[in-house]
This record gives C-alpha cells, structure tokens and sequence, in this order.
C-alpha cells in the first residue's frame, strides 16, 4: 500500500515537472549567449528610405507627424504607427 503511494505521488511530480519544463521552454524569454550573458539586442529596423522617382528640387515628400524620420515619395500610412503621411513642408 504504501510502496503504491509512493509510486503514484513520483508519477505526479514527474508529470508536473514535465508540464512546468514545457511551459517555461514555450514562453519567449531573454536569449542567452553563454553562462550569464545576455545574447546582443536586435537591430533596429531601417527607416523606410525615399524612392527616387522624381528629381530632388521637383519631390513632394510625406513624412509621419509622429515619425518625422519616416519620409516617403508617395503618400500612404506611416509603417509603425499607421498614421496618414502628410506632406513635408
């Protein structure tokens, strides 16, 4: 009897250890390199660059009131917040 109590009671912490482990390896954590090191933080994303498609003295550019450094040809919706490009003045 006891030696069944025993078993049963391994059995459960195994599988609870086993759904913590699975837990804890699903989540997204902080990348680490080597023992106590932290992995380098990723790269910024690019500022989306001006299409040269009309010379520069005659080019309207958009920019976000938000994102000044968001410039574009064309009008459209600024790439991190989604607002209306407006036209630079």
């Amino acid at each position: 009897m006891i030696r069944t109590l025993l078993l049963v009671s391994c059995l459960i912490s195994l599988v609870l250890l086993g759904i913590l482990v699975a837990g804890c390896a699903s989540q997204p954590g902080p990348a680490v390199s080597g023992p106590g090191q932290a992995a380098a933080p990723a790269a910024p994303e690019p500022a989306a660059a001006p299409a040269p498609d009309a010379p520069a003295s005659a080019a309207v550019i958009y920019t976000c009131p938000m994102h000044p450094e968001i410039e574009q040809s064309t009008p459209g919706s600024c790439p991190k917040c989604g607002m209306d490009l407006e036209e630079k003045k």
